[in-house]
């Protein structure tokens, strides 16, 4: 009968499963590889990689890409995406498992191999186990990208109200343009 005791053991014993499971293996063979994929909207895009070591999923991380051009296709995203992110990347691992081949694959794959000091390959699975892995990543990329997309209207709607809320309370003809504030902290009550 003591409900609300149950209820936070409950999920006490769900966390310290949560922490103790081990990490899902996806790759029987040892795999080291980044698996990527691109989720389009309009105007943006969000390209989710998946961080796949000794063949277990450790993780992944998604990257909002802002201001795509109509004319920009997911080859173009991606190999975009590639050059800035391993440009900096602590490690580039030997495989890039991709949702669709990179623009210019070829210059990429030298530049990748330069970076990594040895061969890096890019590959568009067909088929089997990484087919698999790629549309796990793109739907999570296409769940971003809707989550983004909801947060960004949600933050629209509530400017929207603040400018109306703002406009009223003043008796403003039209939403102001422009708000100036002055920190006025250091006069020490003068």
């Amino acid at each position: 009968m003591h409900f609300e005791l149950a209820a936070k053991l409950r999920d006490q014993i769900k966390g310290i499963r949560h922490i103790v499971e081990k990490q899902k293996i996806v790759s029987e063979k040892g795999t080291n590889a980044d698996v990527l994929a691109v989720a389009r909207g309009e105007g943006d895009a969000v390209v989710q990689v998946a961080f796949l070591r000794n063949g277990t999923l450790l993780g992944s991380e998604h990257f909002p890409l802002s201001g795509v051009a109509a004319e920009d296709t997911a080859e173009v995203l991606l190999a975009s995406f590639v050059t800035q992110f391993y440009a900096t990347a602590a490690l580039v691992p030997p495989l890039l498992i991709a949702q669709v081949a990179p623009a210019e694959g070829e210059v990429l794959g030298e530049w990748l191999r330069a970076k990594r000091g040895g061969a890096v390959q890019v590959v568009v699975p067909q088929r089997g186990e990484r087919k698999q892995l790629v549309e796990m990543v793109a739907k999570s990329a296409a769940e971003n990208l809707e989550q983004g997309r909801l947060k960004w209207l949600s933050d629209e709607q509530k400017a929207t109200a603040a400018m109306t809320e703002l406009q009223t309370s003043l008796n403003l003809p039209r939403w102001p343009r422009r708000i100036e504030c002055f920190d006025n902290s250091n006069t020490q009550g003068t």
